[in-house]
């Protein structure tokens, strides 16, 4: 089973309607992409992690970085 990022958000005190908001993206938008139900660019990966100001949460979601925390071994700049 995958990270749940709905909860990382969620976790950090916002909501994914916050995060839709500071993205300037409708909440089902967002929503569909954390869930993998609508493919996501490496760009919106980064928009969502500056809007929910969770560090690595792009490599996270792009499924760069499984474990978060200071020890995960892999990054998205690696992936560039």
């Amino acid at each position: 089973m995958g990270i749940d990022v709905s909860q990382l958000i969620w976790d950090s005190g916002l909501s994914i309607v916050e995060v839709a908001r500071r993205c300037g993206q409708d909440d089902a938008y967002i929503n569909r992409l954390i869930h993998g139900k609508l493919p996501l660019t490496k760009a919106m990966a980064l928009k969502i992690e500056a809007a929910a100001g969770i560090p690595r949460l792009a490599a996270i979601m792009m499924g760069f970085d499984p474990i978060p925390g200071p020890h995960g071994s892999d990054s998205l700049e690696a992936a560039s």
